[in-house]
């Protein structure tokens, strides 16, 4: 078993965000301070892995509205992952489960999202396609609903952002709901060229019929190496370009750049 705690402190300016079914809310300048720990545990056999992580998150946000509440939550998460090749061929299948429950700012709220992943591919290059969805019960907050845009680092705590649904194109919090479904294809072109062309479709609701996020886009990823005599960790540079198909950016282009 390995255990992993994190102290965080974070700050994030929102732009306008819209609770999806038609309820505006305006969201403030946001920081947040506190603890994640995390006990991870992994099997693996000759072609599959299954892995399961349980652990919690505290943190105390802050915001410039004078509106201060702490959140407490606990969640377990597990992925199960079976794969195999045919000479050159390869194939995988991944599906993951999420479950949390919590309270923010006194109120309480639980939390599930499952996901599903099918990748082919041929030596460096492959095919995936991805669908997932998730729902938010519960006396929630928006700070606790499902969150568009943005993306996910490293150093940030897994708990407290498991409500983020990553979309380097949108700014972080875009748009927001009590649940949502998103369906991922993509193309990777391999390790000589390490692109990524893709195509995403992003829907989420609240009491109401939501509105979908439709895009197509390509991304390059460059892998830093690690570099001792700056200390600096290795880390990936992402860069990329989107298409809006559906949705606020139709007929819109938007670059990004990204690390991890």
């Amino acid at each position: 078993v390995h255990i992993h705690i994190k102290g965080f402190v974070e700050k994030e300016q929102f732009e306008s965000q819209r609770l999806l079914g038609g309820i505006d809310i305006s969201v403030p300048e946001s920081s947040a301070r506190g603890i994640d720990i995390t006990f991870s545990r992994q099997y693996r056999g000759s072609n599959w892995t299954l892995s399961a992580d349980a652990g919690g998150v505290w943190a105390n946000h802050e915001t410039d509205s004078r509106y201060n509440p702490e959140h407490l939550s606990a969640g377990l998460n597990s992925t199960a992952c079976t794969f195999g090749n045919m000479g050159h061929w390869h194939y995988s299948l991944t599906g993951s489960v999420l479950g949390q429950a919590g309270h923010t700012d006194s109120k309480s709220w639980s939390r599930y999202k499952w996901s599903s992943t099918l990748l082919c591919g041929w030596k460096h290059t492959g095919l995936s396609v991805s669908y997932a969805e998730g729902k938010t019960d519960g006396d929630a907050t928006w700070m606790d609903f499902y969150q568009m845009g943005g993306t996910i680092g490293t150093i940030q705590s897994e708990w407290l952002y498991s409500n983020r649904l990553q979309a380097p194109w949108f700014p972080a919090g875009a748009l927001i709901g009590k649940q949502f479904s998103q369906l991922d294809l993509k193309i990777h072109l391999g390790r000589e060229m390490p692109l990524i062309i893709y195509g995403s479709d992003i829907s989420l609701w609240s009491e109401k019929p939501g509105r979908s996020e439709r895009v197509a886009g390509c991304e390059w990823q460059i892998e830093v190496p690690i570099c001792p005599i700056l200390r600096l960790a290795p880390m990936v540079l992402s860069t990329g370009v989107a298409y809006g198909l559906k949705g606020e950016i139709e007929s819109k282009w938007r670059g990004y750049v990204t690390t991890r």
